[in-house]
């Protein structure tokens, strides 16, 4: 006996999921040593969003670094550096600190990045991660 079974499926397809916050940055966190810090001092910060975003330095933590933003406008699908340099006064101590940037979109989002200056990479603490 053969038997045909016939099934309906109503479904939603939906598109990537949308993101959660309006900017990516690359890397998401940073990773400072005494021999790379002139190559690997600054975070991509990428507007995803269909709005120019301002962008603001709100939190740095001065006694360890000094944050410099390329710029106060971010356009769509644009990218800006932040830049972060260790003060020469803490070159010889090693810390794990944060920067705030906050954006000037309607529901006032604001990014930390975690900034740690340490003497070695390993397996565990590479850059991105």
């Amino acid at each position: 006996m053969n038997r045909t079974l016939q099934l309906k499926i109503k479904a939603l397809i939906f598109p990537e999921s949308a993101p959660t916050s309006p900017v990516v940055c690359t890397p998401k966190k940073l990773y400072l040593m005494p021999e790379t810090l002139n190559d690997a001092n600054k975070i991509a910060i990428k507007n995803i969003t269909m709005d120019t975003l301002a962008v603001k330095l709100v939190y740095s933590d001065d006694d360890c670094f000094d944050v410099h933003l390329a710029g106060d406008m971010l356009d769509v699908g644009a990218k800006l550096d932040a830049i972060v340099n260790v003060r020469k006064d803490r070159k010889e101590e090693y810390f794990k600190k944060s920067f705030t940037v906050e954006f000037g979109d309607a529901a006032g989002t604001r990014m930390s990045i975690p900034v740690s200056y340490i003497k070695k990479v390993n397996s565990r603490t590479k850059q991105g991660n």
